[in-house]
């Protein structure tokens, strides 16, 4: 399975990233989540697959998040505010 999929980043957080299949996805973000990033601005446009080396995590968890939630979401690695926040929105999500 391949999708395609663009990439925003925020402008609030320093390395923090959201995956998307469309812009229109956005809209479909969590408040909480959506005031946590701020602005987003569009970074990176592509075709994902499972077979696809992605620095952070396996390409066909970013698929499984996308298809599940409409989104995936990135923090920088080791950074504890970051996570901290992440974990209280997927909180939110439960």
């Amino acid at each position: 399975m391949s999708l395609e999929c663009i990439v925003f980043r925020s402008e609030k957080r320093l390395g923090a990233y959201v995956y998307v299949r469309d812009a229109a996805a956005l809209e479909k973000l969590p408040t909480a989540l959506r005031q946590a990033l701020g602005e987003l601005c569009e970074s990176l446009r592509f075709v994902l697959t499972p077979e696809r080396k992605l620095a952070q995590v396996e390409a066909a968890v970013v698929i499984a998040n996308i298809d599940k939630l409409g989104y995936h979401l990135q923090f920088p690695r080791n950074d504890a505010l970051d996570e901290q926040a992440a974990a209280a929105i997927r909180h939110s999500l439960l």
